[in-house]
């Protein structure tokens, strides 16, 4: 599992495209959700030296906090500063229901 490093997360705080808040489960009446961003090619980013560079290619992609927490106080940006996160791609599932006869 590949996490983003403090020093990755200081690159993608000004450098992220909230792609989606995800409902996960109910924990004593109270939501808990992620976020899930995208960190583009061609984005830049500014250096300690105040120099522009590429984001670098290990940081490209989609990221999701490893963990669901309650979202309802936490903005995407202080979600990435204070919580741990983990590359991921997006799935999609197929569900049925069964309609009864008559």
């Amino acid at each position: 599992m590949t996490e983003l490093r403090e020093e990755d997360k200081a690159i993608i705080m000004n450098n992220h495209h909230l792609v989606e808040e995800v409902f996960y489960e109910m924990r004593k009446t109270v939501a808990q959700s992620y976020y899930v961003i995208e960190v583009l090619v061609g984005e830049d980013w500014c250096d300690d030296i105040v120099d522009f560079r590429r984001v670098p290619e290990h940081i490209l992609g989609f990221w999701r906090m490893e963990y669901a927490d309650d979202l309802n106080y936490v903005s995407v940006k202080e979600a990435i500063k204070d919580f741990n996160w983990v590359r991921c791609e997006k799935v999609s599932v197929t569900t049925h229901k069964w309609k009864i006869l008559k």
